[in-house]
């Protein structure tokens, strides 16, 4: 196996992978929504979104892979 499919493999059933990338998707695209803003606002906003991003890419993931309990609770 190449490097390059290894990387793809272990992106693709990463956890620290998919939360990277949501947290740099929507803080980078915080960062950009508010370019005309001061720049403390504008890097605040970036990581508030990007956390939020991420923590709510984390639950997902877990959700739809059975890591939590929540997900195993009978459906409403």
């Amino acid at each position: 196996m190449s490097g390059l499919q290894s990387f793809r493999q272990w992106a693709a059933q990463s956890t620290l992978a998919h939360v990277a990338f949501g947290f740099l998707a929507m803080g980078g695209w915080a960062l950009f929504a508010n370019r005309e803003h001061p720049l403390e606002a504008m890097l605040l906003a970036g990581l508030v979104q990007g956390t939020i991003s991420g923590l709510l890419t984390l639950g997902l993931k877990n959700s739809s892979n059975g890591g939590t309990r929540a997900s195993k609770a009978p459906p409403l």
